[in-house]
């Protein structure tokens, strides 16, 4: 039994061979090959683990000792953080941010809470190089701010706007690096999709990654193995 790990194109080809038994040596040489479509090979499923990486923008004290949370718990420590800013900034009094927060409501949140408990996350991408480098990828900015954070600053009647920017002045883009156990199926054959193209030069593209949901469930903290601090993006 193995972990499948894409941080890198190096990590991706030793751990992926490991999982099917070859020398890494032996996993490129096939993947270069045109004629040799591993991919299309019953793959075994034979993982003990996977690593996955959550990217966001979260304040730099942010130790995730509580573990990964999923949407609905963070609800109210994004609140208590905005309604912090809202205070420091001079945005709102203390007696207005509870009429303020009564009279939340935008089509982008009331898309957010429509959507099933499936949705909940946390999320994280199977490939590490997605999220700096999407290319044409479809992939949602979640560095430039956490996508709930911006939901919720678009409901906020008047001040949503500068809340959204001081939250961003206050955080740091970070990808947050956690192991899980759910959700392996496909994950070999998408890995040797994108070492595949990272190999032959290709542009990634949609079957190099896949994405994680803990639907709702917390990833615990004994399973959150790093936090990566970034600098900031533009993208």
């Amino acid at each position: 039994m193995s972990e499948l790990n894409c941080a890198t194109l190096q990590s991706t080809v030793e751990t992926a061979a490991r999982v099917l038994s070859v020398r890494p040596a032996q996993l490129r040489d096939r993947l270069l090959d045109d004629s040799d479509d591993i991919r299309s090979e019953n793959l075994p499923e034979s993982l003990s683990s996977v690593v996955w990486f959550h990217a966001t923008r979260i304040p730099k004290d942010t130790n995730f000792v509580d573990g990964l949370l999923p949407t609905p718990a963070m609800r109210p420590r994004i609140m208590e953080c905005l309604q912090a800013l809202a205070l420091e900034l001079g945005l709102c009094t203390e007696t207005q941010w509870p009429r303020l927060v009564s009279r939340m409501w935008s089509p982008q949140l009331a898309w957010k809470e429509s959507l099933p408990t499936a949705d909940d996350g946390p999320h994280g991408f199977l490939v590490r190089e997605v999220i700096l480098h999407p290319g044409d990828l479809p992939i949602y900015p979640y560095m430039r701010a956490p996508e709930y954070v911006s939901n919720l600053c678009s409901a906020i009647p008047h001040i949503g706007d500068e809340l959204h920017e001081a939250y961003r002045q206050r955080s740091t883009p970070a990808i947050v690096q956690f192991r899980s156990s759910e959700h392996m199926r496909g994950t070999v054959g998408c890995a040797l999709v994108y070492a595949t193209a990272k190999l032959r030069g290709q542009p990634l593209n949609q079957e190099c990654n896949m994405g994680f949901s803990g639907r709702g469930i917390t990833i615990p903290f004994r399973d959150v193995l790093s936090v990566e601090w970034l600098g900031d993006v533009t993208a």
